[in-house]
This record gives C-alpha cells, structure tokens and sequence, in this order.
C-alpha cells in the first residue's frame, strides 16, 4: 500500500469511527460550549472511550501529559494510576484520572470540530 493509500485509508477510517460514534443530530450546530461538553462525555463514557481505542482513532501512546514534572503518554499515565492505587495513594490516583480526562477531552473536541470542518 503506497503511503498515499494508506493516509486515505486512516483519514476513511477515522472519519467512518466519528461518524458511527456521534450521530449527525449531536455534530449539527454545536457551539464550542456544546461541542466540549459531548467531548467531555465522550471521555467520561469507558464504552465511547474502547470504541476509539479499538479502531486506532485515539491512541493513547500519542497523547501526553506531565505527572510529577515529567511528561508522559496516557498508557503510561494508566499504569501510573494502577501503581498509585495499589499504594493506597487514592487522591493522586484520583487527580491524574482527572487530568486524562481533561487530555482525552481535549483531544476529542479536536476530533469533532475537524469532522464538522470537513
């Protein structure tokens, strides 16, 4: 597959996983507030959240964040939270959960606004 072909593909891809993820009736007319808040419920939702890991249109490894001053990508962050549950660090496990939350948001509100741009 040419690179050209592939970019296609990804580009179909993604467009296809928006598409059966977000019905046309949320997208249409959303302002920016509106926009965020489906972003937001989108990242709070572990079933939304599987459906865009499971067909590459979020990738975890891709996005970062910074826990204890250092940057890290959202794979790591889970195993972070993980580590800091089992050691009965509940809050920091609980504001690191929030910061992801806030990334994976962010990243979705992209999503969505360059699907209503095209």
């Amino acid at each position: 597959m040419t690179p050209h072909a592939l970019q296609e593909h990804a580009e179909a891809r993604d467009a296809a996983a928006l598409e059966a993820l977000i019905s046309a009736e949320e997208a249409e007319g959303l302002d920016a507030a509106e926009r965020w808040a489906l972003a937001q419920s989108i990242a709070e939702s572990p079933a939304r959240k599987r459906e865009l890991k499971t067909d590459g249109t979020i990738v975890y490894a891709d996005l970062r964040m910074t826990i204890d001053g250092r940057s890290v990508d959202l794979d790591e962050a889970c195993d972070i939270v993980i580590q800091r549950l089992t050691t009965g660090r509940h809050d920091e496990a609980e504001a690191i959960g929030r910061a992801m939350i806030a990334v994976l948001t962010r990243q979705i509100d992209s999503l969505l606004q360059q699907r209503r741009a095209g």
